[in-house]
């Protein structure tokens, strides 16, 4: 619950997406034993990370994936953010 409450800073890449990845993951491992409260923090930590990670590879038609459709790390976030989805959508 820590990393939901640390307001971790990642720019691009890799750092802003591992920590998306554990935070769903962490939600989607203990959803059973978190209370309204912790999976409220888990959630609000993830949308703020996943809206800048879709606004950077597709957001509005600009992004990233829209120019450059073979950009592998830009494709690379938009796996991740599907599985994010999937693992948090419950």
């Amino acid at each position: 619950m820590g990393a939901a409450r640390r307001d971790v800073v990642c720019q691009r890449g890799r750092g802003r997406r591992d920590v998306a990845w554990t935070l769903a993951l962490a939600y989607d491992w203990l959803h059973a034993r978190l209370d309204a409260e912790q999976k409220n923090q888990l959630l609000a930590a993830l949308r703020v990370r996943v809206a800048d990670m879709f606004d950077d590879v597709a957001g509005d038609g600009a992004g990233r994936l829209s120019v450059h459709p073979y950009d592998s790390h830009g494709n690379q976030t938009l796996l991740q953010l599907a599985a994010i989805f999937r693992a948090a959508g419950r």
